[in-house]
């Protein structure tokens, strides 16, 4: 079954959104302030 390295996948690419996200906040704090 592949259903474990799907979600795995999905986790992974869940977290990097959230860290990518996380970055884009702080630069326009940084280019807003």
């Amino acid at each position: 079954m592949h259903t474990i390295s799907v979600l795995v996948s999905i986790v992974v690419a869940v977290n990097l959104t959230k860290q990518n996200m996380e970055k884009l906040k702080l630069w326009q704090k940084d280019v807003l302030y």
